[in-house]
C-alpha cells in the first residue's frame, strides 16, 4: 500500500585530495596530494560535516595539518609508509561551512614543511527522509497500491500467455513473465525473491504494450531488476529492493513512479533507471533515488544511459520533470554512447551525488531549467571524456 517511508541517513566517509601542482592527481609529476574518494579535491563537492582528509606524499612525512582561513581544523602525526608512499589521515570538521572553501594542507618532514592550497565546494548534508519521501512529486502517497484496495494473496510465479490479460488486486509472492500483448498489471503487490529471468516483471521486444500501474515491485534485496526490458509503461509504481529499478529499452515509458532503495548485487552498479540502448524512451515525473540508507550505499546513478547493447544506439530519449538524487553522478551518460535526440528538461536534482548532478557528452541536450533543489541554480554538467 502507499505508505510513508522511514529511512535512516548514513554517515558519509570521505577522502579529500589536493594536488601540489595545478594539475589533477593523474599527473605523475605530482609529489604531494590529498584525495577525495580518488579524485582531485579542486572544486570537488565535500559535505558540510566532519570528513577524513588523507594527505599523500612520495617522500617521508612526519606530520600533516589542514587549515581553513588560517585556523587548523585537523592534524595528525600518525603516518603510514608503503611502497615509497607516505599517508596521513586526519578528521576535518566542515560543519557550518558552505560554498567555495580554500583549504591549506601542510606537509611536514622533520623541520621542513611545504603547503598545498586548493579550493573545494562544501555542500549541504542531505536530510535523508525528506529526500526519499518528498513532499511533492512521486512518492509513498502517490505510488504503489492505492489505499483501501483489498489484495488477494497468491503464491507462485506467473507466466502470462493470453493477450489482453488483466491482473488486478493480487498480493503475489512470486515473479511475473509476460509472453503476450496488451497485458495490464494494476493495483497489485509483487514480491519476487527468486527469478529465472532476474526480473520481478519480465517482458521483451517480442511482446507489445505491457502496462504496470498503481502497483509495487519488490525484489526483496535478491532479484537484479524490477522491470525490463522493452515495450512497457510503468505508471505510479513503487519499485524497491532490486539492483536496478527499471531497465528501459525501446518503446518504454516510466512515469510518475517512485524507484528507490536499490540493493547492490556483487560487482553490479545500482541504478534507479538504466538504458543500455533503444529508441522512444520517456522518463517523466518520477522520484528516482538509488541510495540504500540501510547499507549506506550511494548507488551508481538515478539514471544511467548507454548504447552498449542492441540496437547499439540511444534515440529519442526524454528525461523531464523528475526529482533525481544520489549516485556517483545522478545522471550518467556514457561517453561512447551513440546518441540522437536525448534531452534532459525541467528536472530537479538534490545535492547529494558523490561527484555531481550530470555527467554527459555534448550530444545530450541539458536545458537551463534543470536545477538544484537547494539553490534553484542550473546544474553543472561535467562532459564525459
Amino acid at each position: 500500500m502507499r505508505r510513508a517511508g522511514a529511512v535512516t541517513g548514513a554517515a558519509l566517509a570521505v577522502v579529500a585530495v589536493l594536488t601540489a601542482l595545478p594539475v589533477d592527481r593523474a599527473d605523475a609529476a605530482s609529489s604531494m596530494w590529498v584525495a577525495y574518494d580518488g579524485h582531485s579535491i579542486n572544486m570537488a563537492p565535500v559535505p558540510a560535516q566532519p570528513v577524513e582528509l588523507t594527505a599523500v606524499a612520495s617522500s617521508p612525512l612526519t606530520a600533516v595539518s589542514f587549515a581553513v582561513g588560517g585556523t587548523v581544523l585537523g592534524s595528525t602525526t600518525a603516518v603510514t609508509a608503503a611502497e615509497g608512499t607516505w599517508r596521513a589521515t586526519a578528521t576535518v570538521d566542515l560543519t557550518g561551512r558552505s560554498g567555495l572553501t580554500a583549504v591549506r594542507t601542510r606537509f611536514t618532514s622533520g623541520k621542513v614543511s611545504s603547503t598545498v592550497d586548493k579550493t573545494l565546494r562544501v555542500t549541504p548534508v542531505p536530510a535523508s527522509p525528506a529526500l526519499t519521501t518528498p513532499s511533492t512529486g512521486a512518492g509513498p502517497d502517490t505510488t504503489g497500491v492505492p489505499a483501501g484496495v483489498r489484495l488477494t494473496p497468491q503464491v507462485g510465479d506467473l507466466t502470462v500467455f493470453k493477450s489482453g490479460t488483466v491482473i488486478d488486486g493480487i498480493d503475489l509472492t512470486g515473479c511475473i513473465t509476460i509472453r503476450a500483448n496488451d497485458v495490464v498489471i494494476r493495483n497489485s503487490r509483487i514480491t519476487c525473491s527468486a527469478s529465472a529471468t532476474n526480473m520481478v516483471v519480465a517482458t521483451s521486444g517480442t511482446y507489445r504494450n505491457l502496462v504496470v500501474e498503481d502497483s509495487e515491485l519488490d525484489g526483496a534485496g535478491i532479484v537484479d531488476i524490477g522491470i525490463g526490458w522493452q515495450n512497457y509503461t510503468l505508471r505510479r509504481v513503487e519499485v524497491r529492493g532490486t539492483n536496478d529499478g527499471a531497465r528501459a529499452g525501446s518503446n518504454t515509458t516510466v512515469d510518475a513512479s517512485w524507484i528507490h532503495a536499490m540493493v547492490r548485487k556483487g560487482d553490479l552498479h545500482p541504478d534507479a533507471v538504466q538504458s543500455t540502448g533503444g529508441a522512444n524512451i520517456t522518463i517523466t515525473g518520477n522520484t528516482l533515488d538509488p541510495r540504500n540508507y540501510g547499507t549506506g550505499d550511494q548507488g551508481n546513478a538515478a539514471i544511467m544511459l548507454g548504447s552498449e547493447l542492441r540496437p547499439f544506439y540511444l534515440q529519442d530519449v526524454v528525461v523531464a520533470g523528475n526529482r533525481l538524487s544520489g549516485g556517483n553522478y545522478t545522471v550518467n551518460v556514457r561517453g561512447d554512447a551513440t546518441i540522437t535526440r536525448v534531452s534532459l528538461d525541467r528536472n530537479t536534482f538534490t545535492a547529494d551525488a558523490k561527484y555531481g548532478p550530470v555527467l554527459a557528452p555534448p550530444t545530450v541536450t541539458v536545458t537551463a531549467d534543470n536545477v538544484m533543489a537547494e539553490t534553484g541554480l542550473p546544474v553543472v554538467v561535467v562532459p564525459t571524456k
